[in-house]
C-alpha cells in the first residue's frame, strides 16, 4: 500500500471588524491580514509552498470556500465564532477531501446536511476545477521556482 501525505488546507477566519484573535505580539488576525481575501490568499500560498517542498498533495478547502463565499455571500459558511465551519463549510471540506485523497470527482456525491441543491452542485464543479484543473499548477513546482522560494524565505 501506498502511503502519501495530504495537507489540508484551511480557510481564513471570517473578516468582521469585531475579530481580535491575537496572531503576533500587539497584533490581531486582520491588522496581519487586511482582508478576507488578503489572508485566504496567504494560506493558500504557503500551504501550496509547504506541499511543493514535501512532495504532499494539497486539498484546497480554503480556494474552494473563498469561492463560494464569492458567489454566495450571504450563505452562511462560519459559525459565531467566525472561525469554524457551518454544514455548508463542511460539505466543502469533505468534498475537497474526499476528491483529493481518492483523485475522484465530487460530482454526483451525496450531501448529507441540508445544504440548497444550487450550492452543492457549485461546490462539486469548484471542487473538480480546483483539483483536477488547478493542482497541475498548485502541486508541481520546478526546481529553480523552489529554489527562489527557500531564498526568498530567508
Amino acid at each position: 500500500m501506498e502511503v502519501e501525505t495530504v495537507l489540508f488546507m484551511t480557510w481564513a477566519r471570517e473578516y468582521v471588524d469585531s475579530l481580535t484573535t491575537k496572531m503576533l505580539p500587539g497584533k490581531f488576525y486582520y491588522d496581519v491580514f487586511g482582508s478576507y481575501n488578503e489572508a485566504q490568499d496567504s494560506l493558500a500560498n504557503s500551504y501550496n509552498k509547504i506541499g511543493a517542498e514535501i512532495n504532499a498533495k494539497v486539498a484546497p478547502v480554503g480556494l474552494i470556500w473563498k469561492e463560494i463565499h464569492a458567489k454566495y455571500p450571504d450563505s452562511k459558511l462560519w459559525r459565531k465564532d467566525h472561525n469554524h465551519p457551518t454544514e455548508i463549510g463542511t460539505v466543502i471540506a469533505t468534498y475537497a477531501i474526499y476528491a483529493t485523497i481518492f483523485n475522484e470527482s465530487a460530482k454526483g456525491l451525496r450531501c448529507p446536511v441540508p445544504v440548497p441543491a444550487p450550492i452543492v452542485r457549485d461546490i462539486q464543479e469548484i471542487t473538480n476545477q480546483k483539483i483536477f484543473d488547478d493542482t497541475k499548477k498548485i502541486n508541481k513546482i520546478s526546481t529553480n521556482e523552489l529554489v527562489n522560494l527557500f531564498i526568498e524565505l530567508k
